[in-house]
C-alpha cells in the first residue's frame, strides 16, 4: 500500500506512514505515535492559509509554532503571533527567530529584542541586525535633536515677538543717570557729601543702559539665527524621514529572510506543499 507523508508529533521529523495502520514508531526518536494524528499534523504544517483557524500550540512541534508565528506576523496578527512565540520561547530561548518575532510583535522599535536576535543569528544576518539596532539608535538621537532644535526655534520666535517698550525707556533713563550726575561731579566744587550718591547713580545708570542695549543686540541676533535654525530643522527632518524609510525597508527584508527559511510563499501567504 502506498505510504502517506506525516510528521512525528514529538520530534517533528518528516516520516512516511501506512495509513491503514493505527500506530507506529518514529524512526528518528523511537516515540510511538498515532498514524492519523501524524498525518493530520503534516497537513496542518503544510497547508496553513490565511483563513484557517490556527492551533495555538496544542500538538504542534516547536518548529511549527515559530513557523506559524511568522505567518501571523505576515498577516498582521501580532496577538496570535505573540502567543506562538511565547510558547516557542520556553523551548528554544536561544533561537534568534524568537527574539526577532518579539521585535515584530511589540512595536518594531524594541532594540533589546533585536540585539538579542543578532547575538544568535547566522553571521551574515547577524551583521544586518546589528546595523538595524544602530539605525534605530540613530533615529532616536535624530528625533531628540530635532525636538531640541524646535524648542530653540520656538524660544527665538517668542523672544523676537516679545514687546517690552519699557526697555527703551530703561535705557534712556540709565543714560540720563550717567550724564546728569557726571555733569554735576565735573562742574561741582570737588568731593562733597553728595558725591557718593552721585557715583552710585552713575553705576546704576551704566547697569540699566547696558542691560537695555544687550537686549537690543540679542534681539537682532535672534532675528538672524531664526531662519538658519528653521532651515536646519527642515534638513534634519528630511534625513529623519529617510532613516525611517530605510528602517521599514529593512524590517520587511528581515521578515522575508525568515519566511524564506521556512520555504514560505509570501505572495500567497501559505507554505509550499
Amino acid at each position: 500500500m502506498p505510504l502517506t507523508k506525516a510528521q512525528c508529533s514529538n520530534c517533528g521529523g518528516a516520516i512516511e506512514v501506512d495509513s491503514s495502520k493505527e500506530a507506529a514508531i518514529c524512526p528518528f526518536c523511537n516515540t510511538p505515535y498515532i498514524v492519523e494524528k501524524a498525518i493530520n499534523l503534516y497537513k496542518t504544517e503544510n497547508h496553513i492559509v490565511n483563513n484557517i483557524t490556527y492551533n495555538n500550540g496544542d500538538g504542534l512541534t516547536p518548529e511549527q509554532r515559530i513557523k506559524n508565528a511568522f505567518i501571523f506576523i505576515w498577516n498582521n496578527d501580532n496577538r496570535s503571533a505573540g502567543e506562538m512565540i511565547d510558547a516557542y520561547m520556553r523551548l528554544r530561548p536561544d533561537d534568534y527567530r524568537v527574539w526577532l518575532g518579539k521585535y515584530y510583535c511589540k512595536d518594531k522599535w524594541d532594540r533589546l529584542s533585536l540585539d538579542s536576535a543578532a547575538k544568535t543569528a547566522p553571521p551574515d544576518f547577524s551583521d544586518r541586525l546589528h546595523q538595524q539596532v544602530a539605525l534605530i539608535t540613530n533615529i532616536f538621537l535624530k528625533r531628540d535633536e530635532i525636538q531640541k532644535c524646535k524648542n530653540e526655534e520656538e524660544n527665538l520666535k517668542w523672544f523676537i515677538k516679545s514687546k517690552k517698550p519699557e526697555s527703551v525707556f530703561v535705557g534712556m533713563i540709565g543714560l540720563g543717570m550717567i550724564i546728569i550726575p557726571a555733569y554735576i561731579l565735573i562742574n561741582g566744587d570737588g568731593f562733597s557729601a553728595f558725591s557718593i550718591p552721585l557715583f552710585a547713580t552713575i553705576i546704576g545708570g551704566f547697569i540699566m543702559f547696558f542691560s537695555s542695549f544687550n537686549r537690543f543686540l540679542r534681539k537682532r541676533k535672534s532675528a538672524n539665527d531664526l531662519p538658519k535654525v528653521s532651515a536646519y530643522i527642515k534638513d534634519e527632518e528630511s534625513k529623519y524621514l529617510g532613516m525611517i524609510k530605510e528602517k521599514e525597508a529593512n524590517d520587511k527584508s528581515f521578515l522575508d529572510y525568515v519566511l524564506q527559511t521556512f520555504e514560505y510563499e509570501t505572495s500567497r501567504g501559505n507554505y509550499d506543499n
